[in-house]
């Protein structure tokens, strides 16, 4: 009886360690698995933290000359529109954003403006274009008349 029961216990003892192995096997992958999502939460959780030290010497900055920070937004859009367009080298522009498109809309130029959009107006060059950031593109480019204020004259009685 002994010969009969024998074969009985090597395949149970081939199937445990066959199912010993693959656990071991699954457990490996596993950990492998979670310890690369480790590392790729970690290393954003990095660029996270140095985005926010950069951003954080910005409000810093603004806080401290929020006319400073102002002039090197200008600055980066003036240098933005120069990759598009051959500006004006010999003067700085004015800059402004449309903030309600609503008030500009009699105005030919605006038509097709949104808002968030700026305008680069370079009174000595007379030329006026309208910038759209968020799509890097130009929308408008115009010449641009500058009309002198008339001074008031006072009124003989």
């Amino acid at each position: 009886m002994s010969t009969v029961g024998s074969p009985k216990r090597g395949v149970g003892k081939k199937f445990l360690t066959l199912l010993l192995v693959v656990v071991v096997i699954g457990l490996i992958v596993a950990a492998g698995f979670y310890f690369r999502s480790y590392r790729e939460l970690r290393r954003q959780r990095n660029d996270l933290q140095a985005q926010n030290a950069d951003l954080s010497k910005q409000l810093s900055a603004y806080k401290a000359d929020p006319n400073q920070a102002a002039q090197a937004e200008a600055d980066k859009v003036i240098a933005d529109v120069g990759k598009l367009y051959a500006l004006p080298k010999d003067e700085k522009p004015s800059v402004a954003t449309v903030k309600d498109k609503s008030k500009l809309a009699d105005q030919p130029f605006f038509a097709k403006a949104e808002n968030g959009d700026i305008t680069l107006i370079y009174s000595g060059a007379k030329l006026a274009i309208l910038y759209r950031p968020t799509t890097k593109q130009i929308i408008n480019v115009s010449s641009v008349t500058i009309q002198d204020q008339p001074t008031a004259t006072p009124a003989n009685p």
